[in-house]
Parts: C-alpha cells; structure tokens; sequence
C-alpha cells in the first residue's frame, strides 16, 4: 500500500507545470496553411451562359499553388488541375475550351450545361504550408430561356 502511495505522489508531482509552461500551452499558435474564403455558396446558372465559381485565398508563402477543382459525384470527377494558372495535365474533353482559371483561384465555366450542376470542390495548396485549404460551391443550371 505505501508503495502504491508513493508512485501515485510520484505521478502526481510529474504532472504538475509550472504556470510559465502552462502559459505556453495556452498561448495561440499560427497555423501555417491556406485560408480560402468565398462570397457564396450557391451559384444559379443558365445553360449557355457563364458562371463565375468565386473563391480567394491567403497564404504566408509566396509561392504559387497547387489549385484542384472537382465536381462531387460518386466518383469525383476532377475539372482541372494547375500551379498558379498553368494547367497541369490534360482537361477532360467536356471542360476543354469552356474554363478559365484566375490567380486568386477562382474558375470560370463557360457554356454551361446541364451536367454541370453540381457541388463543386476547391482545394489549394502551397509546398511550404502545413495545411490545405478546401471550399465547396454549389452550381444549379436552369435551362435557357426560349
């Protein structure tokens, strides 16, 4: 029994911080990552038309990043991929000459059809960040006017 109460005491003292190291484990660290922020998240579209799927990131790194664009599905089904604008790859015939990227990440889908509604993903990375960022917008097509 005693020498139950002394390894007990022995943990207990262990685990006592002094208030220095308590501050520090208390004190906010910043996180190094991609914040990425958008206006909306739901965008209504018109077949034939365009559509502007907006986002904007931050990043403490100035170096350009990795920006992947997917449309969920069952298996998603990615749109494009680049560094910075330059499209990495080759785009799936049913993007190709329709999209625009822009340096703050944002797409733009030109002649909209109806099997472009959907929920879209965006995820940036940059290689110095710890972290990557990730934003959904969802895109309703309407069938055009007549």
């Amino acid at each position: 029994m005693k020498r139950e109460r002394e390894a007990l005491s022995r943990a207990s003292r262990a685990l006592r911080l002094s208030p220095f190291v308590y501050l520090l484990l208390i004190q906010p660290v910043p996180l190094e990552g991609v914040n990425i922020t958008s206006p909306v998240r739901l965008i209504h579209g018109t077949v034939g038309k365009s559509a502007l799927l907006s986002v904007q990131y931050s990043s403490t790194s100035s170096d350009k990043p990795v920006v992947k664009w997917q449309l969920k599905r069952d298996k998603p089904v990615t749109v494009v991929q680049s560094i910075g604008t330059e499209v990495i790859g080759t785009l799936r015939p049913d993007y190709r000459d329709r999209i625009r990227l822009f340096e703050n990440g944002s797409l733009l889908l030109s002649d909209l059809q109806l099997a472009d509604e959907g929920t879209y993903e965006v995820e940036i990375s940059i290689t110095d960040d710890t972290f990557t960022g990730e934003k959904t917008i969802n895109l309703t097509v309407d069938a055009s006017c007549p």
